[in-house]
């Protein structure tokens, strides 16, 4: 019980206690918050003098704010999320600070945690800086790729025009000077875009890349376009490929290394080469660009740059025949009956100048117009593919055929299948749904005709070869056209409609 009245004593000692104490201390509080107000007052007048001399260009602290010849801070641009470029002369002011209702001075920004640069994005307060550098710390590679972003469209045009370049450079083994900023084709935007055709590809500077330790930074001397790099930027590969946007298009690249990763040992700056840049990271279509060592080859003195046009075209004809049909490129084997689709193009006319090197029998699909060219190359038999022959790819001489490349669309398996030989193969080089259901109907009933979709690899061996052949005359590129890199738009159309008779080349000054 002494314990209880004890417990119960001292919690009214306590509730008087408090009592007591409010009552002393109300009295005294009132000359205290008199205090307080009255320094809150004195900060309000201090800040507001403050935004008055800001506004006014006069810096509350006397001269030491100012520039080092006295001038205030110099402008610099940024752009705003409508792509307009403007002028800003160090933070707003009046977006800095506001009054509250209380009089007090409050961040205005105190929600978005940032101050307002007078651009926003999806209403977080993040200028076009924050933005690129918050995206470039995600991906962990600093201001690589994603630095393209900051320099695209309308911004990086602007420069262009103006021909701005970065302080920091550095030299060639030949002394010539490489900006840290090159030109680039991209696609527009900075968020998946496709489609667009050569509208949609659009002139910036952007950083020169640097190479990784198993790369080799190339100065470009020419590049070659092939269908596959539109139907990618029509979304063909999409969400695979592109891998990041904007996107610089082009995979085959020919030019001079000017920069060697650390664990290069195959090239030294200043060696010619021929390299099949990564499918998901493109790159080609620009001054300078980065490529793995294993699928970089040197490039003779006998090759000219016209070797970029070998890379994908050349080593997909090369393994559809080799290693899709199993042919065997060598005057010593059998004969084989081939039939080459769409004989003219840029992989049919490497197709059937390899087939000639072995004992094989090429019979040839293109248009009349290009009979005498198709001919040239060597085939046996070229045959309209607008007749009914031709369309039905029977051969002039009554042959069945081995292997068919096809280079083409729109023939049917049914339209095939009646001009092979037993364990005919048909390699097709643009496999759709069909093709990919058939393959596995012929593999599940092991049917001996058979249709294959063909799937690159590309090897450093075989691009090898490819040069090796080009060197000793037994393969030639044939160019359609060439056009500077200024025209690549007037190229990408080209290629886009399908009428190329051979390769298109794109040339850098």
């Amino acid at each position: 019980m002494g314990d209880s009245g004890q417990r119960t004593q001292l919690g009214v000692l306590s509730q008087s206690t408090v009592r007591k104490r409010s009552s002393d201390t109300s009295e005294s509080d009132v000359q205290g918050v008199s205090k307080r107000r009255g320094c809150r007052n004195a900060l309000d007048a201090f800040l507001q003098n403050r935004v008055e001399n800001m506004r006014n260009n006069a810096s509350p602290f006397g001269s030491c704010h100012q520039g080092v010849h006295g001038h205030s801070p110099q402008s610099q641009s940024i752009m705003s999320q409508s792509g307009v470029t403007k002028k800003r002369r160090g933070p707003n002011v009046d977006s800095l600070f506001r009054k509250s209702d209380s009089g007090t001075m409050t961040n205005q920004n105190k929600e978005n945690r940032t101050p307002d640069t007078g651009v926003q994005h999806r209403g977080r307060g993040l200028s076009i800086e924050n933005q690129i550098r918050s995206v470039s710390k995600r991906n962990g590679r600093g201001l690589g790729i994603e630095k393209q972003i900051q320099l695209a469209a309308t911004t990086n045009q602007h420069n262009i025009l103006n021909g701005k370049q970065a302080s920091s450079s550095h030299y060639d083994c030949a002394g010539q000077r490489i900006g840290e900023k090159s030109r680039t084709m991209t696609n527009e935007g900075t968020i998946p875009y496709y489609g667009g055709g050569a509208a949609a590809l659009k002139r910036v500077e952007t950083p020169v890349p640097t190479p990784q330790n198993d790369e080799v930074l190339i100065k470009l001397e020419a590049s070659s376009i092939n269908p596959i790099d539109f139907k990618v930027q029509n979304g063909l590969l999409r969400p695979i490929a592109p891998s990041k946007f904007p996107f610089i298009p082009v995979t085959d690249i020919a030019g001079e290394v000017v920069k060697l990763g650390s664990d290069i040992k195959k090239f030294k700056t200043g060696d010619k080469v021929v390299a099949k840049l990564q499918d998901m990271s493109g790159g080609g279509l620009a001054e300078y660009a980065v490529a793995k060592e294993n699928l970089t080859v040197a490039r003779p003195p006998e090759v000219s740059m016209d070797a970029a046009a070998l890379v994908t075209a050349g080593l997909t004809a090369l393994q559809a025949l080799t290693e899709s049909a199993l042919l065997k490129l060598d005057k010593n084997y059998p004969e084989a009956n081939v039939l080459i689709t769409a004989a003219s193009g840029g992989v049919g006319h490497y197709a059937v100048q390899l087939a000639k090197l072995g004992n094989i029998h090429v019979t040839a699909t293109c248009g009349a117009r290009n009979f005498d060219f198709v001919k040239n190359l060597g085939a046996d038999e070229v045959i309209d593919y607008k007749t009914p022959e031709g369309a039905a790819v029977i051969s002039p001489s009554g042959r069945k055929y081995d292997a068919v490349i096809n280079c083409t669309t729109g023939i049917s398996w049914s339209t095939f299948e009646p001009q092979l030989k037993e364990n005919g193969t048909v390699v097709d080089l643009t496999p759709g749904a069909g093709t990919l259901a058939n393959f596995a109907l012929k593999t599940l009933t092991f049917s001996k005709k058979k249709v294959v979709p063909f799937l690159a690899n590309c090897r450093c061996e075989n691009l090898e070869y490819l040069v090796t052949m080009v060197k000793q005359g037994k393969v030639k590129s044939m160019i359609d056209s060439k056009y500077p890199f200024s025209k690549a738009e007037d190229a990408w159309t080209k290629i886009m409609s399908g009428h190329a008779v051979g390769k298109i080349i794109i040339e850098y000054s």
